[in-house]
């Protein structure tokens, strides 16, 4: 609040604990010296919010944001600390690097679009983040939300319809979550839509490779029943409640990540590389974690494309439907097999193609001669 400080400026927070609910009014960054930097709500004063941002352009980076709720079932019941950070109607807010934790909802953001949230530890509250109304332009990357009560990620359409255009969610960390890790809440009005259009949810770890999906309206329990300070614990329905929701259907979230290791534990989520390299079938909108799998879906009709994006590919390939196997981006995605040779006809070759009309374009195959004896086998009849 000071007279001083103007949009723009920078306010470092040392390290130590704060009792005091924050209301940013300005343009500025505020952030700590480390996550030792901490903003502890007080009890009941009032305040639904440990930090509340009630302008455009904040970054809050490198804090803990938490809050006091007491320390008997009744002072629970009664605490009005929601939010351990709210915006609502703000734009280009950014998250950065945060450990937030111990709120009733730990970041709530309501008609802001262009938000970014990186680097941030969203863990033991009663729902990580919740989102509803013009999320438009969210960029959320690198995160780890885990061991929240609830929820991991709510769109709550039972607050609003959603537009949620161009939005990215992807390479977090969604797990551990009681009711589910992802969810699309639709309970109280069926008739809100959301327009996901251009949005991708890809390349996320729930906790499993294959992570179900289960277009269910979720349930979870009233804040009455909750124990004072129960935020973690073990999801009673872990098999059903990965991604969730009556919309998760129309959701892009495939393909997700094969492996949840985090490569450098101290900075957010950073995934293990080429764990998640999409190969996608434009045309019926399909998304694959392999190329063999690709060709082999019902779905992938002779005519399709499949586009692979950058990365490493270590699989043979029996390629059995004439379609077009197309590499895209700056780097050409490397076909190379480290494994022991597995087709099904014993041949010794990275790609074997049994049928006429197949385009193979934008590739780079790196062939292991101990191993292998060509990048592409062509044979059969009808081939030229």
């Amino acid at each position: 609040n000071d007279a001083s400080t103007v949009n723009g400026d920078v306010i470092e927070v040392g390290n130590g604990t704060y009792n005091e609910n924050v209301s940013i009014i300005k343009s500025v960054t505020v952030q700590g010296v480390s996550t030792a930097a901490i903003i502890k709500a007080p009890y009941n004063n009032g305040n639904d919010n440990a930090v509340v941002i009630g302008t455009d352009n904040v970054t809050l980076k490198n804090l803990t944001i938490t809050r006091n709720y007491g320390t008997t079932v009744e002072e629970w019941y009664a605490s009005t600390v929601n939010q351990g950070v709210n915006f609502n109607s703000r734009s280009n807010v950014r998250l950065e690097g945060l450990l937030i934790t111990g709120n009733r909802n730990g970041i709530y953001c309501a008609n802001s679009p262009n938000a970014t949230i990186i680097n941030c530890t969203i863990e033991a509250n009663r729902t990580g983040i919740q989102f509803t109304h013009n999320v438009s332009g969210l960029i959320m990357t690198n995160n780890i939300v885990r061991n929240n009560f609830t929820h991991g990620i709510v769109f709550n359409l039972d607050t609003a319809p959603i537009t949620a255009t161009n939005i990215k969610v992807q390479n977090n960390s969604i797990t551990g979550n009681w009711y589910s890790q992802l969810n699309f809440q639709r309970n109280a009005h069926p008739s809100n839509v959301a327009d996901f259009t251009g949005a991708s949810f890809g390349c996320n770890w729930y906790g499993i490779a294959n992570p179900a999906l289960n277009p269910i309206s979720a349930g979870e329990p009233g804040y009455a029943v909750q124990a004072p300070s129960q935020f973690t614990g073990t999801n009673p329905n872990l098999a059903n409640r990965y991604i969730v929701g009556t919309q998760a259907i129309a959701i892009p979230f495939s393909p997700a990540l094969e492996d949840g290791t985090d490569t450098k534990a101290d900075t957010g989520f950073q995934p293990v590389g080429n764990t998640c390299t999409p190969v996608i079938n434009p045309t019926r909108n399909t998304y694959f974690a392999t190329i063999q799998a690709a060709i082999n879906d019902a779905s992938t009709l002779a005519g399709d494309t499949l586009t692979l994006s950058s990365g490493v590919y270590n699989e043979q390939v029996l390629v059995n439907k004439s379609v077009v196997i197309k590499g895209i981006g700056a780097t050409k995605p490397e076909i190379s097999f480290t494994g022991v040779p597995a087709l099904a006809s014993t041949k010794l070759t990275t790609f074997e193609v049994t049928v006429p009309d197949v385009t193979i374009e934008g590739l780079k195959f790196k062939v292991d001669l101990t191993k292998l004896g060509s990048a592409i086998l062509a044979r059969g009849a009808n081939l030229s």
